[in-house]
């Protein structure tokens, strides 16, 4: 049987990180203060909490049993920001409202599941569905953004949840900027530096007012890209600040080569577990939806890779979209992962 020290051993030197350019898997910090599970107050019962979007009405409403069959605890919803006619909205606050007066976020609360909100925004008009054009970022600076997590905050304190919800906010943020400085994106400035300065600014300064309406509602916190921890490390320094002001740590991972997200899912914990947090994979899906990635992924997600991962504070992992299980084998292989992140309950302490 293989331990834990052979896993370690194993997942540091093994040929699927070779594609990553190989190296060893590092913390981020030296000084790390957590690694311990128990000690970050995450609310879960021990497993690591299976989450699946993208549309938490649908699959509550029509897909209960397979949600039991995946083991889901977390339903997980999208707030995208648009812009039309200059105007940056969200055309999600009606659902937001209707799921309230509907009592649908109560009905959901009592049956046992948690939701996870997602902010995100529109920013290269690649969903020609949100607006008229592309948001270039201005969403999550506007008093518009802070004006529907207001609204959100109201609604999930009036439900008086029993399980509490997830916020993870302006994912993938530093893309943001990709098309803010040049009409045609050509120039894309997805970093911190001397032109993005100015903006990421104004994003840190929203998120954490929005961090603050949540504190006591909700664990909330900046959502990152999965690259950041290994391709930016001086934009997360810049929102250092921000990230230690929320209660959790969310972050993605969607990249379209076998395996690569593997490692970029176990930096990712490594890097973020300095803060004694609970961290959250708001959204794992490869971006092209590559089901071939999905099935390859997942049958590196064994037991001992989960263990380690909790033992560094992962709290939860969210499957992005459901219509992909409509194929059985990426459904099988998406279960396969649900029942994983149940097992956790179950690792030995190192």
């Amino acid at each position: 049987m293989m331990t834990r020290r052979d896993f370690l051993q194993a997942l540091i030197s093994s040929a699927f990180f070779y594609s990553c350019g190989g190296g060893a898997v590092t913390s981020g910090n030296s000084n790390e203060s957590s690694g311990g599970y128990g000690q970050t107050g995450t609310g879960n019962d021990g497993i690591i909490l299976f989450g699946l979007g993208d549309d938490p009405y649908a699959l509550f409403t029509q897909h209960r049993e397979m949600l039991e069959d995946l083991k889901v605890k977390i339903l997980c919803a999208w707030i995208n920001g648009a812009k039309k006619d200059g105007r940056v909205y969200t055309p999600d606050r009606d659902w937001i409202i209707w799921w309230h007066e509907s009592g649908f976020i109560k009905e959901v609360d009592q049956a046992g599941f948690r939701f996870m909100f997602i902010t995100w925004e529109n920013y290269d008009f690649q969903n020609p569905t949100l607006g008229t054009e592309p948001t270039r970022g201005d969403y999550h600076i506007s008093d518009e953004f802070l004006d529907d997590m207001k609204l959100l905050r109201d609604v999930l304190r009036s439900a008086n949840l029993r399980n509490k919800p997830y916020i993870a906010l302006a994912t993938e943020y530093t893309t943001y900027t990709a098309c803010r400085y040049t009409a045609d994106c050509e120039e894309k400035n997805m970093t911190m530096n001397s032109i993005t300065f100015e903006y990421f600014s104004e994003l840190k300064e929203k998120i954490n007012s929005a961090i603050d309406l949540f504190y006591d509602t909700a664990y909330v916190g900046l959502s990152h890209g999965g690259w950041m921890v290994k391709g930016d490390i001086k934009t997360l320094q810049f929102f250092d600040e921000t990230i230690r002001r929320g209660n959790a740590i969310f972050f993605q991972s969607m990249e379209i080569t076998p395996n690569v997200n593997i490692k970029q899912i176990w930096d990712n914990v490594m890097y973020f577990r300095q803060y004694n947090k609970p961290i959250h994979l708001a959204h794992y899906m490869p971006v092209n939806e590559d089901k071939k990635v999905i099935i390859a992924d997942a049958s590196m997600m064994n037991t001992f890779y989960f263990c380690e991962l909790k033992r560094n504070n992962l709290r939860s992992f969210s499957f992005m979209r459901y219509h992909l299980l409509e194929d059985r084998d990426v459904y099988n292989a998406v279960k396969s992962i649900g029942e994983v992140c149940s097992y956790a309950e179950k690792c030995q302490n190192p």
